[in-house]
């Protein structure tokens, strides 16, 4: 018998061989594996600033200007006309707009009102500065809410809220309204540089709810000197507002205007007028 190599060992070198080829087509298959894998997450996350999403595309846009109508005077003279134009006003200018009912026009709802982030708001309400029909005193602010002395004690406590009754109505109730000390020590937040017009008896009879408003952010007031007519308050307003919105007059020219082309109240001579004077140039719309 030869003393030879084995016959064994050349089948051994092979097997070998396979062995490392399966390992290296092992390895090979992870690589490209891992390489796929890290394609995908690659273009997942790319995707997103290619094209930009839907809700990217929206969180651009600039946010739209908001109003409110608040309609508190509608408890006891409903006008939908009033309504309906400075509705058609507002949005033709670019507003969002939000009509606030008589039921809803409560103390809670003013000392909420700077925080609502409005740019103008229209207060068809009744107002007054007359105390014990002959007195002058601070403009009081109504709501559509019943007096009850065992409610907002420490609001009346502290001389910000007070009851007001309609004088043309002796059988009306009395209503909580608010005056210029809840204005600077119970509403919450700011105004937004905000427009604020106040169609409602002597709102600017006395100064100091309008001085109250602009130190709470508030650009300027519109308002009445003294007493006037429902109907010749909204008549007067919608004027105003399309002066303000579609024309693009400044304060001071809507409010001239207004008082030179349907004039002051034929019964009671009341003008309006705004407060602080140096904002007579501020503009509603640019």
């Amino acid at each position: 018998m030869s003393k030879g190599r084995p016959r064994g060992k050349p089948r051994s070198k092979e097997k070998h061989r396979k062995r490392a080829w399966g390992r290296y087509l092992l390895w090979t298959g992870y690589a490209a594996a891992i390489l796929f894998l890290l394609f995908l997450i690659f273009s997942t996350i790319a995707a997103p600033s290619a094209n930009p999403t839907p809700t990217a595309t929206l969180a651009s846009e600039p946010a739209r200007r908001k109003a409110a109508i608040v309609d508190q005077v509608g408890l006891s003279y409903p006008n939908p006309e009033f309504t309906e134009k400075a509705l058609a006003y507002l949005k033709g200018a670019g507003f969002d707009v939000e009509v606030c009912k008589a039921e809803d026009v409560t103390v809670e709802f003013y000392r909420t009102l700077p925080a609502q982030g409005y740019e103008l708001i229209v207060l068809r309400t009744h107002s007054t500065n007359i105390v014990n029909k002959t007195q002058r005193g601070p403009v009081f602010l109504f709501t559509s809410e019943v007096y009850d002395k065992r409610r907002y004690r420490r609001e009346q406590l502290f001389n910000q809220i007070g009851s007001a009754r309609v004088l043309y109505d002796e059988a009306a109730p009395l209503y909580f309204a608010i005056i210029s000390g809840f204005v600077r020590q119970a509403m919450v937040g700011r105004f937004k540089d905000t427009l604020i017009i106040i169609g409602g008896c002597q709102s600017l009879g006395t100064l100091d709810m309008a001085e109250a408003l602009v130190e709470r952010g508030a650009s300027a007031v519109i308002g009445w000197d003294e007493w006037v007519d429902l109907a010749h308050n909204d008549r007067s307003i919608l004027h105003l507002l399309h002066a303000l919105t579609v024309e693009g007059l400044t304060v001071e020219e809507a409010v001239e205007r207004t008082m030179s082309e349907v004039g002051p109240d034929p019964t009671y001579k009341a003008v309006l007028t705004y407060y602080p004077p140096e904002r007579g140039g501020y503009a509603l719309v640019d």
